[in-house]
């Protein structure tokens, strides 16, 4: 199956936003946020990339899988960035924040349609 320059850009946004959490796990006392929050946001990076590797494959079967686990890590990590919002914290971070916030959903939005497309590939049991 051909990769869509969509899937790949998904794939790739989806990627980095699973690495920028790797350096949490590292140190999780460095930076604004609480350690329980840096060390959850590490976890979930790991998913992600393993939920990228799995569509990068490209074998229907795991393409659901590695979707899912994309899609649900990065909605998880979204939600663990809101409490931001309302933290006296300098806006500098705010922004930052808010600026991954997007880029998360734009690549979680951009890997969506490889589910459907693994899905109509895979034949149906009989």
């Amino acid at each position: 199956m051909k990769r869509s320059a969509a899937l790949v850009t998904g794939l790739v946004l989806n990627a980095l936003s699973g690495l920028s959490g790797l350096p949490t796990l590292v140190s999780p006392t460095t930076g604004p946020a609480p350690v329980v929050i840096n060390v959850v946001t590490g976890v979930l990076g790991i998913v992600t990339l393993v939920g990228v590797v799995l569509v990068w494959r490209w074998r229907s079967g795991r393409v659901r899988l590695g979707v899912g686990l994309i899609v649900v890590s990065q909605v998880l990590n979204v939600l663990s960035a809101v409490p931001a919002f309302f933290a006296d914290i300098p806006a500098g971070y705010k922004a930052a924040i808010a600026a991954g916030v997007v880029v998360t959903l734009v690549g979680v939005a951009l890997v969506l349609p490889a589910r459907r497309a693994a899905r109509q590939l895979t034949p149906s049991p009989a």
